[in-house]
């Protein structure tokens, strides 16, 4: 962590007054260990409870001000000439929510927003995104001779950063598409940071995604999760919260699927995805024919409880899934999947839309994405969703639900 000091560049928040609730309680509670365990710690200027206990025993001042702790991160890590920090949102006595940015660059981009948090003294940068838009790259684990290893990826590549877990801290270098990297052993429980940085030829940053890392969770174990089938969920209301795809008709879950679910990857033509193939038809009772691009879907959207219709299953027609096996476990989801001709795929998992998973080039080994919060409680299932992509085409999609014993 100590390099990113010199190195990158950070949020800034600009002069003024320290934030006025800070003088309502000399120190902030540190995270309990659920917590911890999913989310991590902080991402700047240090990650690990350990490291925030020894170095802010005796903190420069500037560590006991979060408008203060925030504009040193802009400077040295966004490289923001002379940055400023516009109204705080949110502002609690150990949260604060910053935008930040510079008179300088006030015509290149619009800047970015850091929250921050304070922990015993001291106030720590807890995450980061663009004021508009998100840089935010995929990060998993691949698992190879029982050792984890870090997977990154963007689309459409990968910006600049660091990612790291305690003393163990890595440059990202942008460009890729996806990376893998090694991992060295790191002390049981760490906690980790990504910082994601798009520097122009000055070395400003444009924008910032920040990340705090929980534990690096275990490879699977176990059998994989078994599907669910309609029959298994027709009479359960709580299946209408799962995943943001229920609605009041077939027609209209359908009408989502093709805005929101298939056009990650795609070209866009005036902000809208471009399709070479769509439409659908029904096939009566729960069943409908989905044509997407190059892909011929058969989906079952039946009326769950009387409340809502929810997409329970999504499957090729005529040929095997691009999903070959999903495990589910308490602190992370692994997809073991089956490119057949696919060069990308956007995967994500969860019970609600805020899931886990991210967008993937081919890779052949199974990719476990860590959760970062708690599993949900047992009885209420997990939504996987693959689609998959051959230059820049949907080929093949999937979506299923999954048991939890």
């Amino acid at each position: 962590m100590r390099r990113l000091l010199i190195v990158v560049a950070a949020l800034a928040v600009a002069g003024g007054a320290a934030v006025a609730v800070l003088g309502r309680d000399p120190s902030g509670p540190f995270p309990p260990a659920a917590e911890l365990r999913f989310r991590g710690f902080a991402a700047w200027p240090v990650d690990t409870v350990e490291e925030a206990e020894a170095e802010c025993a005796t903190p420069e001042g500037w560590r006991l001000d979060a408008r203060a702790t925030a504009l040193r991160f802009a400077r040295q890590i966004l490289r923001y000439p002379e940055p400023h920090a516009g109204d705080a949102s949110g502002e609690q006595v150990h949260r604060a929510r910053l935008l930040i940015g510079s008179d300088a660059t006030r015509d290149l981009f619009l800047g970015s927003v850091l929250e921050l948090a304070r922990f015993g003294q001291c106030w720590y940068v807890t995450g980061g995104a663009p004021r508009e838009g998100d840089v935010l790259a995929t990060l998993g684990f691949v698992y190879r001779d029982g050792r984890p290893h870090l997977l990154l990826g963007h689309f459409p590549v990968l910006p600049e950063g660091f990612v790291g877990y305690g003393d163990w801290e890595t440059e990202i270098e942008g460009g890729a598409r996806q990376t893998v990297t090694w991992m060295p052993e790191l002390e049981p429980g760490a906690t980790g940071h990504a910082i994601y940085t798009r520097p122009d030829a000055r070395g400003v940053s444009e924008s910032v995604g920040v990340r705090t890392l929980g534990h690096v969770p275990p490879p699977p174990e176990g059998p994989p999760a078994e599907p669910l089938g309609v029959a298994d969920v027709v009479d359960d209301p709580e299946v209408c919260r799962i995943d943001s795809s229920p609605s009041r008709s077939p027609e209209r879950l359908i009408r989502y699927l093709y805005e929101w679910t298939f056009d990650d990857l795609l070209e866009q033509v005036d902000g809208y995805a471009r399709y070479e193939r769509r439409g659908f038809r029904h096939l009566g009772g729960d069943r409908w024919r989905l044509v997407v691009d190059d892909a011929v879907l058969i989906a079952r959207i039946p009326e769950i409880a009387g409340r809502c219709y929810k997409l329970v299953s999504m499957r090729p027609a005529g040929t095997s899934p691009p999903l070959r096996r999903l495990w589910v476990g308490d602190e992370a989801v692994t997809f073991e999947l089956d490119w057949r001709e696919g060069d990308e795929a956007t995967v994500a998992a969860g019970t609600a839309s805020a899931g886990l998973g991210g967008t993937l080039e081919r890779i052949d080994e199974r990719v476990t994405f860590p959760r970062d919060a708690e599993p949900p409680p047992a009885g209420v299932p997990t939504y996987a969703r693959v689609v998959l992509y051959e230059r820049g085409h949907v080929v093949s999609a999937y979506y299923g639900l999954f048991g939890s014993d």
